[in-house]
């Protein structure tokens, strides 16, 4: 072939390459531009717009679906880590612990408190400090907060009565760092192991205290329907069941992710991957439809099925580690799904 030929075809095959790429580099419909460390994505109860805690600047944020914009929404806290919602979308609870978390502090330093945020009134109703330091948390609509121990290694799972300001129960041992989810129907809740090998989750019934095992570790979901877990680290997939017999039995195995968002009702399941990949799967198979990637790696993922809008917290550092524990820092991006296109 002659050289000029041959230049040519590489010029041609350089420029299929890049085109083939910007086909499924995804462009956001809007950014929200915050440069901070932002927790998971809180929808509200009729679905119109989306909650999160802006951990940089200590306040909880609200997303406007439609507008694709935040709205006024600014409800200051004082030094939360985490947060959850009840399941009715009445309340959000936010935890802090003061004194950070330490394996070797002694139970006696620990301290934290949990501040209750009334959603109609947009604001802190009530601050409970309590002889424990929360690391993640969950909530019912009686008023209690579940939360996980953040020290001294083998700690426990604590129950709060926000109405009687104080610890009332202690639903048995567990890891410190353990993440924590409570099931939609209220009736379980689920608790994922960190540094240990090998990891492992459990299920904690409500009803008669009892408990499901199975693999596990690290941070996870629930998908809405309260079918399965999806686990981050491993991307182990568990299908929960309706009995302690059946619940937590291995279903599917995903790429290994920092995000996950599971439209139930549009059958598909989003992945964010460390690497800025965005992967749809098909639900409730977890079968590989389409890879995408994203302008910046994301490490928190929503998506609102009736608009097709996915919103990414997007993460400035492109290089971090799979399972950096360090949070990511960015702004947060608003996607159209239907814009979207498949890689070649």
């Amino acid at each position: 072939m002659h050289q000029s030929s041959m230049l040519a075809a590489f010029v041609f095959a350089a420029f299929t390459i890049s085109a083939s790429a910007a086909d499924n580099d995804l462009q956001p419909a809007a950014e929200i531009k915050l440069n901070a460390s932002v927790s998971q994505f809180l929808p509200s109860p009729d679905k119109k717009s989306v909650y999160f805690l802006n951990k940089s600047d200590g306040k909880i944020q609200r997303i406007d679906i439609a507008k694709k914009a935040l709205d006024d929404t600014a409800i200051e806290l004082d030094g939360a880590e985490a947060i959850t919602m009840s399941p009715d979308g009445k309340t959000i609870y936010a935890s802090a612990s003061p004194n950070g978390h330490n394996s070797n502090s002694g139970a006696e330093k620990e301290v934290g408190k949990i501040q209750v945020v009334n959603l109609a009134d947009q604001k802190v109703t009530s601050t409970i400090e309590i002889k424990f330091d929360p690391f993640e948390i969950a909530a019912d609509n009686s008023g209690k907060v579940y939360a996980t121990g953040g020290s001294n290694q083998h700690t426990k799972v604590a129950v709060i009565d926000t109405k009687k300001k104080s610890i009332i129960a202690d639903l048995g041992r567990v890891y410190m760092g353990a993440n924590l989810r409570m099931a939609p129907d209220g009736k379980r809740m689920y608790f994922s192991t960190n540094g240990l090998s090998p990891g492992s989750a459990e299920g904690i019934w409500q009803a008669g205290g009892k408990r499901s095992t199975g693999p596990g570790g690290g941070p996870f979901v629930i998908t809405s329907d309260g079918k399965f877990m999806v686990f981050q680290q491993s991307g182990l997939v568990l299908r929960l069941g309706k009995s302690v017999a059946d619940d937590m039995k291995e279903a599917a195995k995903v790429k290994p992710h920092r995000a996950a968002a599971i439209d139930v009702e549009g059958k598909s399941v989003w992945l964010a991957t460390a690497e800025g990949e965005l992967i749809k799967l098909s639900y409730p198979d977890f079968e590989l439809e389409t890879t995408l990637v994203l302008p910046k790696p994301a490490y928190q993922l929503y998506i609102d099925s009736s608009s097709k809008t996915l919103i990414a917290a997007l993460d400035n550092k492109k290089d971090r580690r799979k399972f950096d524990k360090e949070p990511g820092v960015g702004n947060i991006a608003i996607f159209n799904l239907g814009e979207m296109k498949k890689r070649d």
